[in-house]
Parts: structure tokens; sequence; C-alpha cells
């Protein structure tokens, strides 16, 4: 007889994971800490997950997604294009990073832990570049879009950010992120960002 994989015990896990990983960090968390805390047996955890990566997966992705909403959502309501770029990086670099007690930091720590040969789906990384290549198209003039127009940009941006996640992580923001963001903003748009009057 086939069982039935119910909504509220997939839930009760995810939602057991969430608050554990966000406590502890992913290198600290167990299944067996999960499964106590979600009030399941462990062979009932991998009716519905294949590995603690995976679980991870399923709580960090929605996760992100929301801050890259809350992110978009602010990008959006900036009509200066310069405010709008420097705000997509403080997103990335700085909001992102320092957000829920420093929960992106988990997904430094996950893929640290990751073993040779061991399936890793780049969907969700993809994703997000994505969306993140058109917060910045629409702040650069379409004769700068040759600089942008690859994954080259949006990847670094994502690598930078695991950087960040971990420095807040080992003791707070960097010092420089404001000089950081200028920085980039003058290279991508070609001009001294911070000689911009602010709108």
């Amino acid at each position: 007889m086939v069982q039935v994989k119910k909504v509220e015990i997939r839930d009760a896990i995810t939602q057991s994971a969430l608050s554990l990983f966000s406590e502890n960090g992913y290198s600290r968390t167990t299944i067996a800490q999960i499964t106590e805390r979600a009030g399941i047996t462990t062979s009932n955890f991998y009716r519905y997950y294949d590995s603690k990566l995976d679980v991870f997966f399923a709580v960090f992705g929605p996760w992100l997604r929301s801050h890259l909403d809350a992110l978009e959502q602010r990008v959006m309501g900036i009509s200066d294009p310069h405010e709008r770029l420097r705000e997509v990086f403080k997103g990335l670099w700085y909001d992102i990073p320092r957000a829920d007690n420093g929960f992106n930091n988990n997904i430094v720590e996950a893929l640290a832990a990751f073993a040779p040969g061991q399936r890793y789906s780049r969907s969700l990384l993809i994703e997000s570049e994505h969306r993140v290549w058109g917060m910045v198209a629409s702040c650069v003039p379409e004769d700068r879009w040759q600089y942008i127009n690859d994954n080259k940009l949006t990847h670094l941006m994502f690598m930078a950010g695991d950087g960040f996640a971990l420095n807040v992580k080992l003791g707070g923001s960097s010092p420089l992120i404001g000089a950081i963001i200028d920085m980039m903003c003058t290279l991508i748009l070609g001009e001294d960002c911070r000689k911009t009057p602010k709108v």
C-alpha cells in the first residue's frame, strides 16, 4: 500500500529546519534535531527529503525569494538610476547578509560542506541572478548593456554576497561596504556616482 505524504508533516519539517538553521546555522543543525522538533521519526523525514541539504534548500529558496521580492519593490520605487543601482548592491551585500540573524550565511556553510560528486542544482542561483540582472539593467543606459549583458556581473554579485554574509557572521558588516558600492556603481555606469546629485 502506497503511503500518502502529508502537507502537515512536510510543513512541520520545514518549520523545524528553518528555526534550527536560524538558531544554530547549517553545520550545527542535525537531522535528528530537525525530526525531534518536528515531532516525527528520522525514517519519516527521509520520506519527504533526501538529506539535510535537500530540506535546507526547501527553506532557503522561499527565504531568498522573499528578500529579492522586497528588494525589487524598493528598487522599482526609486526614480534616480544611480540610487536604484546603489540599492541593488546594498540589498545584496548589506541587507540580505544581515537579515534574520545572518540566515544567508547558511548557504555558505551548506555549500562548504558539499561532498564531491554530491548532487547540486544551480537553478535557484540562476533564477536569482536573472532577477538581479533585471534590476541592474533598469539602472544602466542601453549603450552600456554590453558590459552587463551576460551572467558574469550578477554571478560576481552573488559570489561577493556570500563573502559579505560570512563577514557578518565573523563580526559584522565590512566597514568598506559603502565605498565598494560606490566603486561598483561608478564602474557600471561609467561616471563617478559619488558626485551625482541625489534626487
